[in-house]
């Protein structure tokens, strides 16, 4: 009687385990690999919209945009850990001032935050301060962009092609 309850309690620990290994592997998110694919089906985002995208260690962003820059839908992907390598969709959605201006959504418990905009200021460049350290960053004045920058960037000016300043941007947070 006591060899069946300990074969019994075996199984069922297995069993749990193998249930909550497959639970974590197909249900935590998504790889790096299918962020675009899984934002396109979840906000049925058309194949022929282009998209600007940017990576970080922690974050991926993306702004897909139709051809005619009429229409424009954000997705921002985090992952929770160093230790993980899944992402989930922390934002997803359009707002008026992404359109007009440059956005910067940040999350409490990430890293890095994202820099978005439909660019109709026209910035080229984005200078991006760390400290005593500057790093340009070189922009297509005449698309959309998406930046992912490190929480230790203290400032970030945008600059269009006359070298004027081209617009500050707004903080989104959750």
């Amino acid at each position: 009687m006591k060899k069946n309850v300990i074969l019994l309690l075996g199984v069922c620990v297995i069993a749990l385990a193998a249930i909550a290994l497959l639970w974590w592997r197909t249900d935590l998110g998504v790889s790096r690999e299918q962020i675009e694919q899984d934002a396109r089906s979840g906000q049925q985002i058309s194949d022929d919209w282009s998209v600007a995208r940017d990576e970080g260690n922690f974050m991926v962003a993306m702004i897909f945009y139709d051809e005619s820059r009429s229409d424009f839908a954000v997705s921002i992907y985090a992952r929770q850990s160093e230790a993980s390598d899944r992402y989930h969709n922390r934002f997803s959605g359009s707002t008026g001032m992404t359109a007009t201006g440059i956005v910067e959504y940040a999350f409490d418990d990430c890293e890095e935050q994202a820099l978005l905009s439909m660019n109709e200021q026209k910035a080229v460049q984005a200078v991006l301060r760390r400290g005593e350290q500057v790093e340009n960053r070189e922009l297509n004045g005449d698309k959309p962009f998406s930046l992912v920058l490190d929480s230790d960037v203290t400032e970030v000016v945008f600059y269009d092609a006359n070298g004027n300043v081209a617009g500050d941007y707004k903080m989104v947070t959750e």
